[in-house]
């Protein structure tokens, strides 16, 4: 029978490597939490010498210390 699924071979291979792996290139190291959806617009830095910074577009926890990274 073609149509059945092996449910079996699908839950060992979900059991070996459950989770999806996400590839982020980012100028320093440390743990990132998303600031913003996907769709949401976001703005460059503002002012007359771009000393406003851009829409918060992520944070960076690096030995407890938070640095929020703007849209450029």
């Amino acid at each position: 029978m073609a149509d059945e699924i092996e449910f079996d071979r699908l839950l060992e291979r979900y059991r070996q490597d459950p989770y999806k792996y996400v590839t982020i290139h980012a100028p320093h190291t440390g743990e990132i939490s998303f600031l913003i959806n996907t769709d949401e617009p976001v703005e460059g830095p503002g002012g007359e010498w771009d000393h406003l910074p851009g829409t918060p577009l992520f944070q960076i926890t690096r030995e407890r210390n938070d640095k929020v990274i703007g849209a450029p």
